[in-house]
């Protein structure tokens, strides 16, 4: 509340007065994730029901985002149609996801995992301008506003580039 209420009167919220502390530095403050500014500008401090309503859809649709993305990745991989509706199920209501819908930082950012990888093989089968898009999805996925994830997923997609590099030496 605090941030929305900065952000409605224009201001970005460095400072947090009720914890004395830099509120834009911490982490978890997610000020400039899209969504989320959208959501400040919708909260209603005068009506807190409201307000956890915009929260709470907000939270639900990402995890719409995560079946999407995922129905995404498995159909670029070739998947049929019901297999990949199946893994974009499992995934977005994989206990995970259902776990950190109290952490919505490291929820939001791997609710963006799929597009990523999505992204990133389709620069490289079509050599375009996905690479870019990668780097969108990524940034994103840092200003969801918890490191971690997104750095675990950066990792799993060196290795991902290494599995590939291999095969394809191995092919010859």
């Amino acid at each position: 509340l605090f941030a929305a209420t900065s952000m409605q009167k224009g201001q970005i919220p460095l400072w947090d007065p009720y914890y004395y502390g830099p509120f834009l530095a911490y982490y978890n403050s997610a000020v400039f994730y899209p969504f989320n500014m959208i959501a400040f500008f919708l909260y209603r401090l005068s009506d807190l029901r409201f307000s956890f309503g915009v929260f709470m859809f907000e939270v639900l649709f990402h995890y719409f985002l995560a079946a999407a993305f995922m129905f995404l990745l498995m159909r670029k991989l070739n998947i049929c149609r019901l297999a990949a509706l199946l893994s974009a199920i499992t995934y977005a209501f994989s206990g995970f996801m259902i776990g950190q819908m109290v952490h919505v930082q490291i929820f939001y950012a791997a609710t963006y995992a799929p597009l990523l990888f999505f992204y990133f093989i389709k620069a490289l089968h079509e050599r375009s301008r996905n690479i870019i898009f990668s780097g969108i999805v990524l940034s994103l996925m840092f200003l969801a506003g918890h490191p971690q994830p997104t750095i675990y997923y950066c990792f799993l997609l060196l290795f991902f580039c290494f599995y590939l590099s291999l095969h394809e030496w191995k092919k010859g």
